[in-house]
């Protein structure tokens, strides 16, 4: 099994740790979907994305774990959640906003978006390695 993946489109291919240093210098939009909602003072951020092309799951022959939901603020604070596809991330991110609402009823959206690429330190250390000229 593979351990790197890059995503083509919405799908998620195996790839060399090469290829996927130098996908990731291409500065790709890993996010799958982004909301933020607000209430009395609390600010609550639901984050689902393609994590850094590296399978998260350590077990041989089982399908890879590619994709994480985060929480960030109110009553789910640091929860997560991880995906082998972008279409189970999907499905996962509305069971997470659903699941918070049930918890937190007085929450108002604010916002729902794809999320802007922002590279993590990690992330931007990479890109710049791979950039450098040799």
């Amino acid at each position: 099994m593979s351990r790197f993946f890059k995503l083509e489109g919405k799908v998620a291919v195996p790839v060399s740790s090469g290829e996927l240093m130098q996908w990731l210098s291409s500065d790709p939009n890993r996010s799958v979907q982004l909301d933020e909602f607000t209430s009395a003072g609390v600010s609550v951020r639901v984050s689902t994305s393609f994590l850094m092309g590296v399978n998260h799951r350590w077990v041989e022959n089982a399908e890879p774990l590619l994709f994480e939901t985060l929480v960030f603020g109110g009553a789910m604070d640091q929860s997560q959640w991880r995906y082998s596809t972008w279409e189970q991330a999907e499905a996962g991110h509305q069971v997470v906003i659903e699941q918070l609402l049930r918890e937190m009823p007085t929450l108002t959206r604010v916002v729902t978006t794809l999320e802007s690429p922002r590279l993590t330190r990690y992330e931007r250390i990479l890109r710049d390695i791979c950039q450098s000229p040799t």
